[in-house]
């Protein structure tokens, strides 16, 4: 990333996140956010920012650095201000799992912010966005089908968690042959094939040897197998057995100990998050400033920022 576009990057967190007004600020810097503020302190050689008490606050650099880059981007590319009188009206197509474990957590902030806008959250089951039905997309994985603009958000790793309780009770897993011996809720595979569990030690599959990964055949005895990852969670968190979920969904269990991370280091793959527009025609204000926020409270450039967060071992790849 050149220097303008971590300025830019910069400037994008520290109005979307209020931490130059810290009123209308978050209690604690959202994970992805933190993690590039993080990333971006190393690169300066400088601490920018202060995650409280009793709020996110810039430090004496920071403000200096923060003035330094509007100074510089108004000359390249006059960055707009806030507008807490914008209205409109924004489609957002978000997967469930995102929209409730993340997206929805974030949204008295947004409003805070832009107090007449209304997001209107919908799934990926909702009318097919090549037809012109959303201004906003976030997709976890594949992109969706259409022409769209789109941009990196973050990566998240799905791990293997379970609840303390049921860790105490039924022990440890050392290594992933143990894994037989627990309860486990399986995702539902799509197809025979697909049956089962693979794992990975590493970020890299291309490169694993076999000694680096783990499959559990699709005749491992399950007490629940699920397509939905809420019910795989809620399970978990109940004592039922060992999940493997993204780490989105599962940060604040991690962050409150409900869950703990099952064989750190391994995990079930890697997803990347987008988030993107229509190209069909430019964003509205209100569209942009939503996708603004987006960017600034999700958008991670380095490793899997819910685990990291979470103080996990992370091994996610940069963009």
């Amino acid at each position: 990333m050149n220097q303008q576009r971590w300025m830019r990057e910069f400037v994008r967190i520290v109005e979307m996140c209020g931490l130059a007004d810290n009123p209308l600020g978050f209690a604690q810097v959202p994970a992805a956010a933190a993690s590039t503020l993080r990333a971006l302190e190393t690169r300066l050689g400088m601490q920018i920012f202060q995650d409280g008490p009793p709020r996110p606050f810039l430090t004496p650099a920071g403000k200096q650095y923060l003035a330094s880059s509007l100074a510089t981007l108004s000359r390249a590319d006059p960055v707009d201000g806030l507008d807490r009188e914008l209205r409109g009206h924004v489609r957002m197509c978000v997967p469930a799992a995102f929209a409730v474990h993340q997206v929805a957590k974030h949204m008295s902030r947004f409003h805070a912010r832009f107090p007449f806008v209304t997001v209107q959250v919908g799934s990926l089951c909702d009318p097919p966005l090549n037809e012109g039905a959303q201004d906003l997309i976030i997709a976890v994985g594949d992109l969706p089908p259409g022409d769209h603009v789109v941009q990196h958000l973050a990566h998240s790793e799905v791990v293997l968690c379970a609840s303390p309780d049921y860790l105490d009770l039924r022990g440890r897993p050392v290594q992933p042959s143990d894994l037989p011996d627990h309860a486990l809720l399986l995702p539902q595979a799509r197809s025979e094939r697909d049956g089962g569990l693979q794992l990975y030690l590493g970020a890299r599959r291309d490169t694993l040897t076999s000694e680096a990964a783990f499959r559990l055949g699709p005749g491992v005895t399950a007490p629940l197998i699920c397509a939905d990852a809420d019910m795989a969670y809620a399970s978990a968190l109940a004592g039922l057995g060992i999940c493997c979920l993204p780490s989105f969904v599962i940060e604040d269990a991690l962050l409150e100990s409900a869950l703990e991370r099952v064989l750190p280091g391994w995990n079930a793959g890697c997803l990347t998050l987008w988030t993107g527009r229509p190209a069909r025609a430019r964003p509205t204000q209100a569209a942009q400033r939503t996708l603004d926020f987006l960017l600034a409270v999700f958008g991670a450039r380095h490793g899997d920022p819910w685990l990291r967060i979470a103080g996990c071992e992370t091994v996610a790849p940069s963009p």
